[in-house]
């Protein structure tokens, strides 16, 4: 199954490929993972100047096919000339010429968004890059649906990805229907909620009945790969069965789950509240990185400095016991971290 990828033109398998887990992967290993997913007609690969040598692998597996796909890669850079020594090594680790898709990455608040629109911003690369050659549409990701909206509304940009499945909607009340207004193409992360969700095909099925354009769920295996696309390229239809572990899924895990919204940061004490709450999830995806690592020792530093004010507990839409978590989320980061040293 394929779609039109907005005002892109560009007809993009309903199935991407999300390129952060192959970063766990031999080289070897990734090139065959990602050249299946070519051979059942996967045709949109997603990685970022940061998922480690992810950019790297998927080059060299869609090297001699390079004209049959699209490649979205990101940069996080937030100033002109950093975005750009960001592109020039994308180009150089992707073995190719030219991005398809290259997307300012992790645009979580409003003042992130004002400095990459301003001026010397990121986004004056981008232009810069599309009017050279070296890209061919400008999009832009992140976690708040409210910041996507306002930079979708700029007119900037042709694509926006943002997380979206059945226990983060929140993405459907506005951006999805006003992306579908203005012809900008929806690339869904975090299909699986990080690996939270029991059952992939009702995951996957799910989204695809909404007007999105791809939806790039993270695969390192031959397996996954080809359950995901028999899914989305034969069975796609939602079932009862479906409904069912979805409904499932909601009551275990709504007063739990963390979406990554970020609406709960800042904290007064500085404590990385979202990234904490979501360790397990990040760490079934990534491993234990050094970024994983630092976000333990930023953790143990800052968690029991909370005066339990609940500030974040207010913020949160999903009315989660920030409080009461981040110390279990904490214990569980720091016996990882600890069997790993021993």
């Amino acid at each position: 199954m394929y779609r039109i990828l907005g005002r892109t033109q560009l007809k993009v398998s309903v199935l991407g490929f999300g390129g952060i887990p192959i970063r766990t992967l031999s080289l070897d290993e990734a090139v065959k993972v990602v050249r299946r997913a070519f051979e059942l007609g996967v045709n949109f690969y997603d990685t970022a100047r940061n998922y480690a040598d992810s950019e790297r692998k998927i080059g060299a597996a869609l090297n001699d096919v390079r004209s049959e796909v699209y490649i979205a890669t990101k940069t996080a850079s937030r100033t002109y000339d950093e975005a750009m020594r960001d592109l020039e090594a994308s180009l150089s680790e992707l073995g190719t010429t030219y991005v398809d898709v290259w997307q300012l990455h992790g645009v979580n608040n409003f003042e992130t968004l004002e400095q990459v629109l301003a001026p010397n911003g990121a986004l004056a690369a981008l232009k810069d890059a599309k009017q050279d050659g070296k890209i061919r549409f400008i999009g832009i990701t992140g976690h708040r649906p409210d910041v996507l909206l306002k930079a979708i509304e700029t007119g900037e940009f042709d694509t926006v990805q943002f997380p979206f499945n059945y226990l983060a909607t929140e993405a459907e009340r506005e951006l999805i229907p006003r992306a579908e207004q203005l012809n900008i193409g929806m690339i869904i992360m975090k299909p699986l909620a990080g690996g939270e969700l029991s059952n992939a095909k009702a995951a996957l099925r799910f989204i695809i009945q909404y007007p999105i354009s791809t939806v790039i769920p993270g695969m390192k295996s031959i397996a996954e790969v080809e359950e995901n696309a028999k899914t989305l390229f034969e069975d796609w239809e939602l079932t009862d069965e479906d409904l069912k572990v979805i409904d499932e899924d909601k009551r275990r895990l709504n007063k739990v789950f963390c979406r990554g919204c970020m609406y709960c940061m800042p904290c007064p004490q500085g404590i990385p509240i979202s990234q904490l709450l979501r360790i397990e999830s990040i760490v079934r995806r990534v491993g234990v990185t050094e970024w994983v690592k630092s976000i333990y020792r930023e953790a143990k530093e800052k968690v029991p400095s909370c005066i339990k004010c609940k500030q974040c507990e207010e913020k949160c839409p999903y009315e989660l016991p920030i409080t009461e978590m981040l110390p279990e989320k904490l214990a569980w980061l720091e016996k990882l971290v600890l069997e790993m040293q021993n």
